[in-house]
């Protein structure tokens, strides 16, 4: 029940009328079971797949196995030869989608896993923004603009407390880079925008069904994928089977089915979710499968945890998708505003998100500024005083 919950925190961000179809809540909790075993799965599938990208590519091509084969039967109904048009824009979703991941991997490097979540959590005011930029949407007003700074604020608080709980168990492994996280955590904002905006578009803009999306997505993926494992950026590995234990195996098969159920889901889903509710609703089946996990599996002693989960579900839920604006909606900005409002409010959203994600980050090293700072005018007036007690002598000499 309590995860069942999880998954219908968003619900409210489905629909503007806050109805939502029997068909469509099934896709929702299919995303949410598939992305929290996802998460489960690919842990233990990595002991017999030594490589992240090998087993993506796995994933992605037992998607594209599960749709062509029932599609080639006549069993579903896919249009397997799409135009120019089409082909040229999923080409760009896979792009950005490949981009996304290994952005993903690379940002949680560089600045860890806990300053990452203050990162995600702070994605659906960045979202928005561009929702209403780009995607015709208003602007979140009265609870939702409450729901959305809960979300990050939340998210925030449970990583500060993860944080202290790695100080305390001499957990120092996230350091950061310095300017290689802040290039990361650009790269992956970036990304991941593209991600929320640019798909969405392209699924609105081409009629395709759900199963049509993911398949397109997925071929033009694939190609992408191996030159990337057979160039000089991926390390050299193998793959002894002989060696693997059958749960290792399992959770291959397993990922792969959940990966193909979740690359569905989250494909058809784009056409019925707004950017923003969308990436609410990923972050709830995050961190709702956190939440899962320190109850079941690694039982938490940390009370305050927990409440701060409950606070990412909780805000998410009081967030409600934000209907079509008008097309002079605009028209009160002043007129140089207006003009470059898209550029001033992008790099407006971007910079107040990495700003909290350093200020995060880093708090001894803006502590350690701060008492530099302290220093240098200490020892400024300390010299002053000395030049001052050395000018009074020479007087008196």
């Amino acid at each position: 029940m309590l995860y069942l919950y999880v998954l219908w925190a968003p619900v409210n961000a489905v629909s503007s009328e806050g109805r939502m179809s029997l068909n469509l809540g099934i896709r929702i909790a299919l995303y949410g079971l598939c992305s929290s075993a996802l998460l489960v799965l690919n842990k233990v599938s990595i002991t017999a797949v030594p490589n992240a990208s090998f087993l993506l590519l796995i994933q992605i091509f037992t998607t594209i196995v599960l749709i062509i084969l029932p599609a080639l039967a006549g069993y579903v109904q896919v249009n397997l030869r799409p135009s120019v048009d089409v082909r040229r824009a999923y080409i760009a979703v896979a792009l950005v989608f490949l981009g996304t991941i290994y952005s993903n991997f690379k940002v949680i490097e560089s600045i860890g896993v806990n300053t990452f979540i203050v990162l995600r959590c702070g994605t659906p005011l960045l979202i928005s923004i561009l929702d209403w930029l780009f995607l015709g949407r208003k602007l979140p007003q009265g609870r939702s603009v409450f729901a959305l700074t809960g979300v990050f604020c939340a998210g925030a608080a449970y990583a500060y407390s993860k944080y202290q709980e790695d100080l305390i168990g001499q957990n120092t492994q996230e350091n950061g880079k310095g300017t290689s996280g802040a290039v990361w955590s650009l790269v992956w904002l970036s990304c991941f925008a593209l991600d929320m905006i640019f798909i969405k578009h392209v699924a609105d803009a081409y009629q395709c069904t759900g199963l049509e999306r993911t398949l397109y997505q997925n071929t033009f993926a694939l190609p992408v994928l191996l030159v990337v494992l057979a160039g000089p950026i991926e390390s050299a590995y193998t793959v002894n089977l002989r060696h693997v234990d059958n749960k290792s195996l399992i959770a291959v098969y397993l990922s792969c089915l959940a990966g193909a159920v979740l690359s569905y889901t989250g494909m058809s889903l784009r056409t019925d979710l707004s950017a923003t509710a969308f990436t609410v609703l990923g972050i709830v089946c995050k961190m709702g499968s956190s939440l899962l996990n320190e109850i079941f599996v690694a039982p938490e002693t940390n009370r305050v945890n927990l409440l701060c989960i409950l606070g990412v579900v909780l805000s998410s839920s009081f967030y409600k998708q934000a209907p079509q604006r008008e097309t002079n909606e605009l028209a009160h900005f002043h007129p140089i505003l207006e003009k470059h409002h898209k550029a001033v409010s992008i790099i407006t959203a971007f910079a107040l998100l990495l700003l909290s994600s350093y200020v995060y980050h880093n708090p001894v090293n803006l502590h350690r500024a701060s008492v530099s700072v302290a220093q240098i005018l200490t020892d400024e007036r300390q010299k002053n005083a000395a030049e001052n007690t050395v000018g009074s002598n020479d007087s008196y000499t």
